[in-house]
C-alpha cells in the first residue's frame, strides 16, 4: 500500500533596490509530496464513548511510529499520510506519552454516529 508523504518548504525572496535598504519581500509556499511504501499492519481499536465523544485509538508499527514528529498532534492529512485510514470528523486530540505509537482519536457525536 502507498501513502503521501508530503514536505513543506518556505521559500522567502528578497530584492534589494538598495545594498542598505530591502525593499520587498516575498514568501513562497512549495509544497512535495512523493509516494511511499507504508506497511499495512496499523491497528485499529473499537469505539468506545461517552456523552460527548467516540473514541478509538490507533496503533502503529514501529516503522511509521517512527517517523512521527515528537510531542505534536497530527491534521488528518498528517496521519493519513501515514496510512491511517478512517472515516471523516476523527481528531487527533491526545498523546500519551509512554506510547507515543497510539494515537488516540475522538469525534463529536451526532445523531448520525
Amino acid at each position: 500500500e502507498y501513502g503521501t508523504l508530503s514536505l513543506s518548504l518556505n521559500i522567502y525572496l528578497y530584492i534589494y533596490t538598495h545594498p542598505l535598504r530591502l525593499s520587498h519581500s516575498h514568501q513562497f509556499s512549495l509544497v512535495l509530496s512523493a509516494p511511499i511504501k507504508m506497511p499495512r499492519n496499523i491497528q485499529y481499536s473499537e469505539k468506545y464513548y461517552d456523552d460527548q465523544y467516540e473514541y478509538r485509538h490507533v496503533i502503529l508499527p514501529p516503522e511509521i511510529a517512527d517517523l512521527l514528529p515528537k510531542g505534536t498532534l497530527l491534521e488528518e492529512d498528517q496521519w493519513r499520510a501515514l496510512g491511517v485510514q478512517q472515516s471523516p470528523g476523527w481528531i487527533h486530540y491526545a498523546i500519551h506519552s509512554p506510547e507515543p505509537h497510539v494515537l488516540l482519536f475522538r469525534r463529536k457525536l451526532t445523531s448520525s454516529n
